[in-house]
C-alpha cells in the first residue's frame, strides 16, 4: 500500500476513534500501533528472491526469443541463486547479487555471478535495470 494511502487510512482511523467516544488508553494503543505498520510500510526490504528469479527468467525467455535464429547462442538456464539484495548506495533500487548457471550451444556448460539492479514501481512491481 502507498504511503498517502495508508496516511489517509490513518487519519480516518484517528478521527473515527475521537468520534466513537472511546477511552483515551485504547485511543493512545491504537496510535501507537498503527504509527508502527505506518513505519514499517515505508520500508521496503527489496525484491523477494522468487521476484528476482522470475524477472531473470523473463529476461532469458526474451532474449532466447531474439535470438531464435541463432540456436547455439540461446541459453539454457539451469538455476538461478539469489545470494544477496541491498539497498543501491549511489542510485535508486537494490542491487541482487545472483548466480546464473546455465550452458549455450556456443559456450557449453558454465556459471556466471553478477550484480543486478532492481527498482520498484509506484504499483508496486519490480523490474530490472541495467
Amino acid at each position: 500500500m502507498k504511503k498517502d494511502k495508508l496516511l489517509q487510512h490513518f487519519l480516518v482511523l484517528i478521527y473515527n476513534l475521537f468520534q466513537g467516544g472511546r477511552s483515551m488508553p485504547k485511543v493512545i494503543l491504537s496510535m501507537i500501533t498503527l504509527f508502527f505498520v505506518f513505519m514499517l510500510a515505508g520500508c521496503s526490504s527489496g525484491p523477494s528472491d522468487s521476484e528476482v528469479k522470475s524477472l531473470l527468467e523473463e529476461k532469458y525467455e526474451e532474449y532466447n526469443q531474439q535470438a531464435s535464429m541463432m540456436p547455439d547462442a540461446q541459453i539454457e538456464v539451469d538455476s538461478i541463486e539469489v545470494h544477496e539484495c541491498s539497498q543501491s548506495e549511489n542510485q535508486t533500487g537494490y542491487i541482487c547479487t545472483v548466480t546464473v548457471e546455465g550452458s549455450t550451444g556456443v559456450t557449453g556448460t558454465g556459471s556466471e555471478t553478477s550484480d543486478v539492479r532492481f527498482i520498484e514501481s509506484d504499483s508496486g512491481d519490480w523490474r530490472i535495470v541495467n
